[in-house]
C-alpha cells in the first residue's frame, strides 16, 4: 500500500472502531432486547427458562454482548480493507497524473539527444502503470465487489429498520443513543465509501488536464504519438461499480439517496 493511503485508512479504522466500542457499551447499560420471557437482553432471543434467571442468565448476557462487539469488530475490519483498496487506487491515480505532468520538462533547456527518448520512456512508463492501474482495479472488484455490494445492501436495510424502530413505543434514552449510535456508524461508513469513490473518479477526470500540463511542445513526432495514445486511455472516467445483475455506483449522489 502506498503511504498516502496508510494514514486515511488507519484514521478510519480508529473512528469506526471506536464508535463500534461505545456502542457496545451502551448495549450492555441500556439492553434494547428481551427474551421470551420478559428479561432484558443486548438482543432479541429465545431461550429455556433455565436461562431466565441467576448465572445462566448472566452467562447469556455476557455472550450476547461478546457476540455483538465481535461482529461489530467484523463489519469494522471490512469497511477498513475496502476504503483502505479505494485509497490505494485513488493514490495510484494521483502518482500517474504527478508523472504525466512532469514529462517533458526535465532538460528541455538543452533538449540533447536523448531529450525525445527519455520522454518516450517516461510515456511509455505511464502507459504502463496506467494498465497496471486497470488491472488493479478489476482484481479487487472481483475480489471484492460482491462482499461490498452486500455490505450496502444490508447497511440499507438496516437504515430502513431503524427509521421503522423510531415509530415504535417503548424506547427509553439509554436505547435510543445505543440505536443512534449503530444508525451513525452505518451512515459513516457508507459516507467515507462513497467519498473516497467519488475522489477516484475526479482525480481520474484530471488526468487529461495532467496530460495538457505535460511539455508535448517540445517532444518529437514519436513520442507525441505516444502521448495521444494515452490520452485516449484516460479519457474515461473511472466509476467504482459493485454487484454483477443490480449494479450500484458508489458516489455521493449513492449516498444522498440512501
Amino acid at each position: 500500500m502506498q503511504k498516502g493511503a496508510i494514514y486515511p485508512t488507519a484514521l478510519s479504522y480508529i473512528l469506526l472502531q471506536s464508535a463500534i466500542l461505545f456502542s457496545c457499551v451502551i448495549y450492555a447499560f441500556f439492553p434494547i432486547g428481551k427474551s421470551n420471557y420478559g428479561k432484558p437482553l443486548p438482543v432479541y432471543a429465545w431461550y429455556p427458562r433455565y436461562f431466565s434467571e441467576g448465572n445462566p442468565y448472566t452467562a447469556v448476557y455476557i455472550l450476547q454482548e461478546m457476540s455483538i462487539i465481535c461482529a461489530g469488530s467484523l463489519w469494522v475490519c471490512v469497511d477498513t480493507i475496502d476504503f483502505g483498496l479505494l485509497a490505494q487506487h485513488n493514490v495510484m491515480l494521483k502518482i500517474l497524473s504527478r508523472r504525466i505532468a512532469d514529462v517533458g520538462w526535465t532538460g528541455s533547456q538543452n533538449r540533447g539527444p536523448d531529450y525525445n527518448e527519455n520522454n518516450h520512456q517516461l510515456l511509455c512508463e505511464c502507459v504502463k502503470y496506467h494498465v497496471e492501474i486497470t488491472n488493479y482495479q478489476s482484481e479487487t472488484n472481483e475480489i471484492y465487489g460482491s462482499i461490498l455490494f452486500s455490505k450496502i445492501t444490508f447497511s440499507v436495510i438496516i437504515v430502513c429498520s431503524f427509521v421503522y424502530s423510531l415509530t415504535l413505543e417503548g424506547h427509553d434514552f439509554g436505547s435510543l443513543v445505543c440505536q443512534l449510535t449503530i444508525f451513525g456508524v452505518i451512515i459513516s461508513t457508507l459516507f467515507v465509501l462513497s467519498w473516497m469513490s467519488e475522489q477516484i473518479s475526479a482525480t481520474s477526470d484530471n488526468l487529461l488536464n495532467k496530460a495538457v500540463e505535460c511539455n508535448f511542445q517540445c517532444m518529437d513526432r514519436r513520442t507525441t504519438k505516444t502521448l495521444f495514445i494515452l490520452m485516449q486511455g484516460l479519457s474515461r472516467t473511472v466509476h467504482i461499480e459493485v454487484g454483477s445483475v443490480f449494479q450500484i455506483v458508489l458516489s455521493l449522489n449513492m449516498f444522498v439517496n440512501v
